[in-house]
Parts: structure tokens; sequence; C-alpha cells
């Protein structure tokens, strides 16, 4: 008999508008769309002004979360691009989708939502820069209740993007976030990081979402062993690396600490969930290479959870 192992992914929600934005070609660069007619503005009244109304306090300044560490990090590799993620971050596992992976914070009520999205491209490098009003406006229009309040220019992994600051209007106006976006070239695909917080949670998640942004990496081509199948291969890898993320916490786990108990229940669930995807492999469906892989990595696994108990 065959062994079987365990894993564990979680899940967030959006949608990526991004197919829409169709491809800009050296023989017919794309034109920047035109800029709806507005209305003009009426005439001010003749009426004297109203005095003023009197100034609302100041709202109570936010605790930065503070929850990016190195060494506790989650990484998700996305896009082409890898990223470290808090891990107070868990993926919402029914809203993930193969262009959408969406995480929330799972330590708080009021919290969070942090997204990642992406869409393939035909742009040319030059276009696109050359056109980063038009993809910020397509962007910004798949959100009709999130308003612009500013952006910059950016870049991540070395890709050339922008960041935009917004706020939420009508039944979403106790929201406010930030898109990100930029285009992987060498991939030929568009992608966006997302955070939207809720206004009256305790913590600003802003200064962790930069250092998100931050940690952004190229991830250069892998080979995977001769003959393993790439998807079959990232699988495992994700494995290993969730057994790794709980091994080191274990490494200084004390179960008197109320803080770092919320958090081994918030890995152990994580790990828990993935490992059941992992049991449910069919060794005997598998190709020689795919097995011989796969007993590679849980033989390593099995090591480390050892080690982890002792």
């Amino acid at each position: 008999m065959r062994r079987k192992t365990i894993c564990l992914a979680l899940a967030v929600c959006l949608v990526l508008g991004l197919t829409a934005c169709g491809a800009a070609s050296r023989e017919a660069e794309p034109a920047p769309t035109e800029a709806p007619a507005t209305a003009a503005p009426t005439e001010a009244p003749t009426t004297a002004p109203t005095a003023a109304p009197t100034a609302e306090p100041t709202p109570k300044p936010k605790t930065d979360r503070s929850g990016f560490d190195e060494e506790t990090n989650q990484e998700l590799s996305f896009a082409g691009i890898r990223f470290s993620i808090p891990a107070y971050y868990t993926e919402r596992e029914k809203a993930t989708k193969e262009n959408y992976i969406e995480f929330y914070d799972s330590l708080v009520s009021v919290g969070a939502g942090l997204a990642f999205g992406k869409g393939e491209v035909t742009w040319t490098r030059e276009d696109y820069e050359s056109h980063l009003d038009e993809v910020e406006a397509r962007l910004l229009g798949s959100w009709e209740k999130l308003e612009k309040q500013s952006s910059e220019d950016i870049s991540m992994a070395g890709f050339p993007g922008r960041t935009v600051d917004l706020v939420g209007t009508g039944d979403v106006a106790n929201r406010a976030a930030q898109l990100s976006f930029a285009l992987n070239s060498d991939a030929g695909v568009l992608f966006y990081v997302m955070l939207v917080q809720d206004m009256g949670s305790d913590y600003d998640y802003t200064p962790d979402y930069a250092k998100i942004l931050d940690s952004a990496i190229k991830e250069e081509a892998e080979t995977s062993p001769a003959g393993v199948t790439p998807e079959f291969k990232a699988m495992m890898d994700s494995y290993e690396a969730m057994v790794d993320k709980y091994t080191e916490f274990m490494k200084n786990y004390n179960s008197m600490d109320a803080g770092q108990m919320m958090k081994y229940l918030s890995i152990l669930s994580e790990y828990t969930e993935f490992a059941s995807k992992i049991e449910a492999l069919d060794e005997n469906s598998m190709s020689d290479a795919d097995l011989a892989y796969y007993l590679e990595v849980t033989g390593r696994v099995s090591q480390k959870l050892l080690g982890a108990m002792g």
C-alpha cells in the first residue's frame, strides 16, 4: 500500500474585469478612451453663504495591524510573482478561482480583505505604459461604488504599475480601499492586489499592505524533476511549504499565550484543510514520476512533523 498524506489551502473573493480591456499591438496602438462629457456646472447661488458648520472631532488614530513578519509570513505565488503575506490573513476558499484569490483577517470580527486578481493581455510593455490611465479606468469600472481619491505610479517586482486610493459610496460608504496593479510583461499578465478595509476596524492595514507590495519578487522559471507534472509539483511544494510554516511556528509555541493560541488554531485549521486534499490523492493513478516526487515530499514532511513533535 502506498501512503497518503495531508495538506491545507485557504481562500477570499472579487471579480477581475481585465479580459474586457482588449489588447494593443504595434500595428494599431489603442487610443485612450475619450472622457465622457459632463454637464456644465450650475452657477453658484447669489445668496449670502451660511456659516460654516462646526468641525467634527478628529477621529481616533487607528493602531497599525503590524503583522508582517518574514519568519511567520505565508508565501503566495500568483501571476508569476511571489508575495509574502502576514500569517493573520486566511484564504477564503469559496471565493478562490483560477484568476482570483481572496484573503481576510480571521482573527478580528471587523477587519480587512485582501484580493489578488489577474488576466492575460497582449500589450507590449511600451503600449501598456503609455496607456496607464486607460488601464486604471477600465479596472476601476469593475467597482462602481468605489470612488477614486488619488493615485501614484509604483513598481511591483520590477514591473511598472500604479496604486489608487479609493473610498466607498452608497451602501459601502464604510469601506476604504487601495488598488495596486502592474503588468508582468514577461508572462503577458496584468495583475492587481487590492486591500479593502472597514472604517470601523480598530486597525489600519495600510502599512502591512505596503510591505506586501514591496515583498513582490518575480519568480524565475523552475524546472520540474524529469516527467513530473508541473501542477502536481506545485501542489506538493505548497503542501511542504505549509508544513514548514507549521513546524517553524511550533518551535516557539507557548500554549499559555492567548495570542499564540489564536495563531495556532488558525494555522492548524489551515493545515487540516489543506491536508485533506493530499490525503484524497490516488497513488494508483499517478505516473511513475509523480509518484516518485510524492514519496520524496511526503518522506521529508514526515521527518519535519516528527521533529516538531519532539
